[in-house]
């Protein structure tokens, strides 16, 4: 039989572990909640919106919606799609080449 002496050290060790334990499980799940969080469609859209390949495959509607009227519309008779060319004043310059559905098929930001 233990002292009490003994049981109380016995106690506090047993005591110590669970409250280490809980707090690796308090860690590890709150790192799982901060994996899982996803960004908003803002975040997402305006880092992705600087490539190229975010914009390929997307309707040229999109483009519109996000950088406004284009500067230049060029139909291209070779592939019945058409060339847009976006240079606003202060804003990255791109050009995107469209199927005749409106698809982009080519997208490349112009430095």
């Amino acid at each position: 039989m233990l002292k009490p002496n003994e049981q109380a050290a016995a106690m506090a060790r047993t005591d110590r572990g669970r409250r280490g334990r809980a707090w690796i499980m308090l860690s590890a799940g709150l790192c799982a909640a901060l994996l899982t969080i996803q960004p908003g469609p803002g975040l997402a859209a305006g880092k992705g919106a600087n490539t190229a390949k975010y914009w390929k495959g997307k309707n040229i509607s999109e483009v519109q919606k996000k950088l406004g009227n284009p500067t230049q519309m060029t139909p291209l008779v070779e592939t019945g799609g058409t060339l847009y060319i976006y240079a606003h004043k202060g804003q990255p310059h791109w050009a995107f080449e469209t199927d005749p559905g409106g698809r982009i098929i080519k997208a490349a930001r112009i430095e």
